[in-house]
């Protein structure tokens, strides 16, 4: 059984759902993927897209890296967040906009596990990495301005979404504390959003 670093969970898990597994092959729907993983991590990666069917982490988790993450080569992605990833280049409307942000937003942060940067083995501080490069990663994903500015929001949501998480929720909040309570181990109190988002948000920048 090897370890493994489960990313961006957008359910409440069970623990032991993602303690470990054992790898099997899995196909990659686009090079794309593995180029612009590598682009990131700053050496080849390859991108194994999944089915829960196939791989049960994905019962809980959009992605993962297995451990020691400084000897990895290969991100593991469940198989519509790929499809949402290699959707984004001709924009293809077979993928919702939720898929297609899922996808780039799970990509980026599972190719920062791979980067060989100190932190690696911190959510916080590779949730923030991914963050910070939401943009990036849509423009060499292949996408248009149009879809940049469409993608964004959500991706922004998603982050927030992932990395908040009210002490009220977290300790009385039951199933809404799991569904919308987000997940402490992603927060990171300095991780702030870059300027250039603003506009995505409809906020005025401060």
């Amino acid at each position: 059984m090897r370890g493994i670093i489960a990313a961006v969970v957008l359910l409440a898990a069970s623990a032991g759902a993602v303690v470990g597994i054992a790898a099997s092959s899995g196909g990659n729907p686009n090079a794309r993927l593995d180029q612009v993983a590598s682009s990131f991590a700053n050496h080849p990666i390859r991108v194994r897209c999944r089915t829960s069917a196939v791989d049960p982490t994905f019962e809980s988790a959009w992605g993962y890296v297995n451990t020691p993450v400084d000897q990895q080569t290969e991100a593991f992605i469940q198989q519509a967040a790929c499809l949402g990833a290699a959707a984004i280049a001709d924009d293809d409307p077979a993928q919702s906009d939720f898929m297609k942000a899922i996808g780039a937003a799970v990509l980026v942060h599972e190719s920062f596990h791979l980067s060989r940067q100190p932190g690696v083995n911190s959510e916080s501080i590779t949730e923030c990495r991914a963050f910070l490069h939401y943009d990036v990663v849509l423009l060499r994903l292949g996408a248009s301005p149009e879809v940049v500015s469409r993608l964004m929001p959500l991706m922004i949501i998603i982050h927030y979404r992932l990395t908040t998480r009210t002490e009220w929720l977290s300790h009385h909040g039951g199933i809404l504390g799991g569904l919308f309570g987000g997940t402490p181990s992603y927060y990171r109190p300095t991780c702030g959003m870059p300027d250039r988002y603003y506009p995505y948000t409809g906020r005025r920048q401060p």
